[in-house]
């Protein structure tokens, strides 16, 4: 390997997790050795002669961090992700193009920015909740076509949102495994329990963890603004049963299906 593609970043006191978290052995002074691109090792001894070094000192040197759900594709909000430390994003639900122009220009040095993932557009039935970043489908045929459709064109996951009913999302999920692609969402009209069966690998956002068999059918079409939406889903935690809860969470770790669910809903007045 040649001297110029070694780099050692020396005198920072190091959090380097791993499987289960920060532990005992972090938080030491170590040098973090580079090879190219890959970070090679953590050693307390001198780097090689020839190595570039970068003195951290007085610094904390941590794996970059990842955004998982964002909409926000500007130019200004990627330079402000580098300069906090985040080094990878993964748009969830933006309209179809809009990902892949602004990794180009990252990708050829035109703007400073993370590694872009892209969900593409949310996948909703009809009235699309979010109508500008929303492909709309109503049945599974139409699904699969769509799914296909997408991941051709950018999506590294897939995201479903409000108004997909379970069928649909079964649908959904089977296309998008056929393709070796994961599937998200932020499911209403399906609760978490259902989304977890039909084999949805992860619940993000205000997804409906809370169950209350008592709710009205158009329950979900009734909000008009996200405030609206946050204030209906925290009166669903304060009055829906905790069992149940517990016993959709249980499953999900079962499965290993990732959650996002904002839990601050749980001291809700």
């Amino acid at each position: 390997m040649a001297a110029a593609t070694r780099l050692a970043i020396v005198g920072g006191t190091v959090l380097h997790g791993g499987a289960d978290g920060c532990g005992p052995g972090d938080g030491h002074a170590l040098n973090v050795l580079i090879e190219g691109e890959r970070i090679v090792g953590l050693s307390g001894d001198p780097p090689a002669a020839g190595t570039r070094v970068l003195d951290a000192t007085g610094a904390t040197v941590l794996p970059g961090l990842i955004d998982l759900h964002t909409h926000v594709p500007s130019p200004l909000a990627m330079a402000l992700y580098v300069q906090q430390g985040i080094t990878s994003v993964r748009f969830a639900g933006t309209a179809l193009g809009v990902v892949p122009s602004i990794r180009g220009a990252i990708e050829s040095g035109q703007l400073p920015g993370p590694r872009l993932f892209s969900c593409g557009p949310l996948l909703d039935e009809p009235p699309a909740a979010w109508a500008d970043s929303s492909a709309e489908v109503t049945e599974p045929a139409e699904a699969r076509a769509t799914v296909t459709r997408l991941v051709d064109a950018e999506a590294d996951a897939l995201i479903v949102a409000q108004r997909i009913r379970p069928a649909t999302l079964a649908a959904i999920v089977e296309a998008a495994h056929e393709r070796g692609v994961p599937v998200t969402g932020q499911t209403w009209t399906t609760s978490a329990r259902e989304a977890v069966l039909a084999g949805m690998d992860g619940v993000e956002n205000t997804a409906r963890l809370p169950e209350d068999p008592s709710l009205p059918a158009d329950w979900v079409e009734a909000y008009s603004s996200v405030g609206h939406r946050l204030a209906r889903l925290a009166w669903l935690w304060c009055r829906a049963p905790q069992a149940p809860i517990d016993e959709v969470v249980a499953l999900m770790e079962s499965l290993k299906i990732a959650t996002a669910v904002a839990a601050d809903f749980r001291s809700s007045p």
